[in-house]
Order: structure tokens, then sequence, then C-alpha cells
């Protein structure tokens, strides 16, 4: 997905006329898309993120075979009662995808549960996801340590094109303050 995305943003430099192609104001991108937004920026080269990305994977997949878990859409539900419902559950909030969806991560147990919570405290639907973990929750904590001495060991610039943090909405451009968003995303 990095590799499809870094090659539509040169294309498209390419095929518009100078005139009408200007560099981007600012650049965000959601989950893996922040990476691209990482290139795009100038914060890190394309051979870094590619290793970061390389390594943010196997990490990831380490924990999803030491973790049965996933993630599910639950439609219709206001967050505060969802909350409530990943409290009693063990399951988490991982994405705020619009006010009409709500993502949750967990164990397969915990989250059958809330599934079945949502619904019987009046979500319209909830839908199991295709993921193979529990994305975006504590279920990823015991890769973080290792993901963020690897982000501590590449050389992150200052962005030339500033990025949002796609979870504080924060314009970001020095490296220190783009480097801890990236960690962060790891787990939230």
């Amino acid at each position: 997905m990095l590799v499809v995305s870094i090659a539509y943003t040169k294309i498209l430099h390419k095929i518009l006329d100078e005139d009408v192609y200007a560099p981007p104001d600012f650049v965000a991108g959601h989950s893996l898309g922040e990476y691209t937004a990482l290139i795009t920026g100038n914060v890190l080269s394309f051979k870094d993120t590619l290793l970061l990305v390389q390594e943010r994977g196997r990490l990831m997949q380490r924990e999803v075979e030491r973790v049965v878990g996933g993630m599910a859409a639950i439609i219709k539900m206001d967050r505060e009662p969802l909350e409530e419902i990943c409290a009693e559950s063990g399951t988490e909030i991982a994405n705020i995808n619009s006010p009409g969806q709500i993502v949750i991560s967990g164990s397969k147990e915990a989250l059958s549960k809330a599934m079945d919570l949502a619904k019987s405290r009046g979500a319209l639907r909830a839908i199991p996801l295709k993921v193979a973990g529990a994305f975006h929750s504590n279920l990823m904590d015991n890769a973080t340590k290792e993901l963020s001495d690897f982000i501590y060991s590449l050389p992150f610039q200052d962005a030339s094109i500033p990025i949002v943090g796609n979870t504080s909405a924060n314009i970001l451009t020095k490296s220190r303050y783009i480097t801890t968003l990236v960690i962060n995303k790891f787990t939230k």
C-alpha cells in the first residue's frame, strides 16, 4: 500500500502541468497512510520508511500470533455508552471513523461480548472486521518498546511539508513530535 501510494503521488506530479500541480500545504494519512505522509513531508526517506513499515508489520504479526484478537465496527451508537461497553467487556475504542461508526478492538472473546452488548443496547449493527488482530489496542503493547527503539534509530527530519496528526489534528513540523506521533499510532 505504501509503494502504491507513493507511486500515485509521483505519477500525479509527472502528468500534471507544473502550473496546475503545487506541493500540498499539508499532508496526512490514516494508519498505514501516515507513513506515506512521512515520505511526502520529507520526514523520512522512502528506503527508511519501507524499513519502518516492514518492522511494524513484523511486530504486528508477532502479536497476532500471540493473542487471538480482532476488531468490529459499531454502527449508530454514541461514544459514551460504547465506552461503558468497552469497560465491561475488556475491549477498547480503536478508531472513530465517523459520528455513526466507531471501531472497537480486543481479544476475540471480549469482542464477541462487546458486540452482543452493543446490539442489546441500541447499536444498529455490530460488524466484525476482516482483520488478523486487535490493532490500535493495548494488545499491541508488547511490540511498542521494540518499535519505539527502531523508530528512534531512524533519521527523522523536520517536515518540509507540515503533517496533520490524525489523532490530534495538530500541525506537526518538528521531527521530535512526529517521531512521538509515529510511536503512538502503533497502539492507538
